[in-house]
């Protein structure tokens, strides 16, 4: 148990004073309990701080521990994604070439049609001269 202060306050007002009339020896018997309060108090603090430091060391230890534990987790956490990832770029990649080949194939086709179309206007060109010389015959 440790002291208090009232406890030091009655060594000094009671023992220690100067007012008192006792004797050299009762002072010092005074100040040897003054000294034994003291001590008791240190060794109280001391006995303190030890438990106060094992308990820190503990926490440490925990702290450690549940870091090392939230980086183990984290790490195959990133795995995972890192590995979803290359999923998914591998499957982006077929899409992009199936989509690249699909526009290839379109622009052939436009190239196509758009033959098709000179080749027809020049068709309907020849028919509507064709027609326009037709009835000129006719006159």
């Amino acid at each position: 148990m440790k002291p208090s202060n009232d406890d030091y306050n009655n060594i000094n007002k009671n023992q220690i004073g100067p007012s008192s009339n006792v004797t050299l020896k009762s002072k010092i018997i005074a100040l040897q309990d003054a000294i034994d309060l003291v001590n008791e108090d240190f060794k109280a603090n001391i006995k303190d701080i030890k438990v106060l430091e094992k308990e820190k060391d503990e926490h440490q230890k925990v702290l450690k521990q549940k870091t090392e534990d939230m980086k183990k987790s984290l790490l195959v956490e990133l795995a995972d994604v890192e590995k979803e990832m290359k999923k998914h770029l591998v499957v982006q990649k077929d899409e992009n070439i199936r989509l690249q080949k699909l526009i290839t194939q379109l622009k052939s086709e436009k190239t196509v049609l758009m033959s098709k179309l000179v080749a027809l206007q020049r068709r309907i060109s020849d028919m509507e001269n064709q027609v326009g010389n037709d009835d000129l015959k006719l006159i």
